[in-house]
C-alpha cells in the first residue's frame, strides 16, 4: 500500500511537471525610467580692466593702483557677469570705501538697487533670468556709472589719507524657492 501510494504520487507529480512545462504564461515588461538628477548652478564671475587687459578678479594680480588728482576722472570698469548655464538668481555687489575721506565719488551704474548702506559699504541688488538654457555666454552688468570715478576737487592735501580703497565684491544667491529678503540673508553670509 505505501508503495502503490508513492508509485501514484510520483506519477501525479511527473504529470504535473510535464503538463506545467508545457503551459505558457501570460506575462508583460515595461521599459525602465531612469532619473537623473543634477544640480542647479549659479556662476558668476567679477572682472575689471588693468594695465588695457580685462582681468578676473579671481587672479592674485586684480589689484590696480591709480593717482588721486582733484578733478580727474579715472576710469574703473568693474562688470560682473552671470555666465552661461546659471540658473535664475539675485546679484549682489558690495562696495567698500576705505580711507576715501569722501575724495573719491562714483555712482551705481544703473538696474541695481541699493539694499545697504552704513559706514562707507554699501551693498546693491539686480534680478538675473535663468541662462541655463542659454545660447550667449552670459550677461555682463556695469558697477559704476559711467566706468568710471571722480577724484573730488576740493583740496587734497597730501597725507590726508592713507591708502584709500574702493574694493567690490559680488555674489548670487539662486532665486528659486528664495524670496529677495532669504536670499539677502544668505547673501550677507557670503559677503
Amino acid at each position: 500500500m505505501k508503495k502503490t501510494l508513492i508509485t501514484i504520487l510520483a506519477t501525479v507529480l511527473v504529470c504535473c511537471c510535464i503538463v506545467g512545462g508545457t503551459l505558457a504564461w501570460l506575462t508583460d515588461k515595461t521599459e525602465t525610467v531612469t532619473n537623473t538628477f543634477t544640480v542647479g548652478d549659479v556662476n558668476i564671475k567679477l572682472t575689471e580692466t588693468i594695465n588695457e587687459t580685462e582681468t578676473d578678479v579671481s587672479d592674485a594680480a586684480a589689484t590696480a593702483n591709480f593717482k588721486m588728482i582733484p578733478g580727474n576722472e579715472i576710469p574703473k570698469d568693474p562688470k560682473v557677469t552671470v555666465l552661461k548655464g546659471s540658473e535664475a538668481c539675485w546679484v549682489f555687489v558690495k562696495i567698500v570705501e576705505t580711507d576715501t575721506k569722501n575724495l573719491i565719488d562714483w555712482e551705481i551704474a544703473e538696474g541695481w538697487t541699493l539694499v545697504e548702506s552704513s559706514n562707507g559699504t554699501s551693498v546693491y541688488y539686480r534680478a538675473e533670468n535663468d541662462l541655463s538654457d542659454s545660447a550667449n555666454d552670459g550677461t555682463s552688468y556695469s558697477v559704476l556709472k559711467g566706468d568710471k570715478v571722480t577724484v573730488s576737487s576740493t583740496n587734497l592735501v597730501k597725507g590726508e589719507t592713507e591708502k584709500p580703497t574702493l574694493v567690490i565684491t559680488a555674489y548670487a544667491v539662486q532665486q528659486a524657492n528664495l524670496t529677495f529678503n532669504q536670499a539677502w540673508e544668505q547673501a550677507k553670509t557670503l559677503g
